[in-house]
């Protein structure tokens, strides 16, 4: 990481006292501008801002100081121990949601829901949806509850552990089947994860490879008509679509396509059965990303 000039934190310094505690995160004046000007709006005096300010300077993360994180037209509530939701999540789930046909009760199920984002935006979007919310950890179940009764949307938060496939995730059939599961490599997150993320989020949510995609085709692809899936790497999006195209059986009922993000990388992969029985998936997928089967 390129480090900060004196003469921008001496500038920082003379526009206010509590900047140059920001740059270390911010990495410029203009954007610890605009992190001061959130902190001192969710502060009751300049004690309280400087204390968060010395938490960011730590590299803690400005979603947990300050408790929340917008979402769309949500603020979803964050604290540590849970994944903070990230813009290339809110994009894809926006444009889905907005997607799935109205006062239809399409059945979605969240696999790793974290804080809920996922689910509370379907359900915000269209009311009509019978949304489901599963994730192993209690302090995310916990805080996906807080979110949904503080927020009003009414969705079912499960605790268990998806992988395991015991009876407290019940294989039952599913319209929708969304997840944002754990996808950055062990080497990618030392090298590349930036150190808030490294110090203060969940391990538990970030790191994970290939075993949730997998899950996704030996488990959980059988009880939907739908799936997408959040990816950290094209590797991913072809794993599924290997493991999917490479099958004499899924090969004939499932269609497959990847989805990049506002930063053209690889986001999203995304599969809907080619003989639906409740919703028109190809129209609902249309132009969502590329179909590669």
């Amino acid at each position: 990481m390129v480090r900060i000039k004196p003469s921008t934190i001496w500038q920082a310094s003379k526009l206010n006292r509590f900047l140059p505690f920001l740059l270390p995160e911010c990495r410029s004046i203009h954007a610890a501008r605009q992190e001061l000007r959130w902190i001192q709006d969710e502060s009751n005096d300049d004690y309280q801002v400087w204390k968060r300010c010395k938490l960011r300077y730590r590299h803690y993360p400005l979603q947990y100081i300050l408790g929340s994180q917008p979402f769309e037209s949500l603020n979803i509530k964050c604290k540590p121990g849970v994944l903070i939701p990230r813009w290339e999540t809110e994009e894809w789930a926006t444009d889905l949601a907005h997607r799935l046909p109205k006062n239809r009760q399409i059945h979605v199920l969240d696999l790793c829901t974290g804080t809920g984002c996922i689910p509370l935006l379907i359900k915000h979007i269209r009311p009509d949806a019978v949304v489901k919310a599963v994730d192993c950890s209690p302090l995310a179940t916990g805080l996906a509850y807080w979110n949904s009764k503080s927020l009003g949307i009414s969705i079912q938060v499960i605790q268990g552990d998806i992988l395991e496939h015991n009876s407290t995730v019940k294989p039952q059939k599913v319209d929708l089947i969304t997840c944002n599961p754990p996808y950055i490599s062990q080497s990618t997150f030392v090298k590349e994860t930036s150190r808030s993320v490294k110090l203060f989020e969940p391990k538990l949510a970030l790191i994970g490879c290939f075993e949730f995609y997998a899950d996704l085709i030996d488990h959980q692809i059988s009880r939907a008509e739908a799936f997408v899936y959040e990816v950290g790497e094209l590797s991913q999006c072809e794993y599924v679509c290997r493991r999917i195209v490479e099958d004499p059986i899924l090969s004939k009922v499932w269609r497959v396509g990847f989805r990049l993000d506002a930063n053209s990388k690889p986001r999203v992969v995304y599969g809907y059965r080619r003989v639906a029985i409740t919703l028109d998936w190809p129209r609902i997928f249309e132009e969502f990303g590329e179909l590669k089967n």
